[in-house]
């Protein structure tokens, strides 16, 4: 994974499921839930007890944002990953 260029100072002023997000462009493959978070935590210098506190909270912000995709498994990735590229018919639309 290459280190992500954001100072902790901008770091601190992100969303959780925000800086999940950089993580997972980074790393360029799928986590698990409690990995994705810890690696969270520790960009942002958070102690176990933050992590206790907050890990279920993370779980619905993950779950909530359109941005990621639960795949089997556990594991969570970036939903652009895995869009299939699906066609729309014009003819349809216009008949609606």
């Amino acid at each position: 994974m290459k280190k992500i260029s954001i100072s902790k100072e901008e770091l601190e002023m992100m969303n959780y499921n925000d800086i999940a997000h950089l993580v997972l462009e980074n790393r360029k493959k799928k986590m698990k839930t409690i990995d994705l978070f810890k690696e969270v935590c520790n960009l942002l210098e958070l102690d176990e007890n933050k992590y206790d506190d907050h890990i279920t909270d993370f779980f619905s912000l993950l779950s909530t944002d359109k941005r990621f995709i639960m795949l089997d498994g556990g594991y969570w990735d970036l939903k652009i990953k895995h869009n299939k590229g699906i066609e729309i018919d014009e003819e349809v639309l216009e008949d609606d």
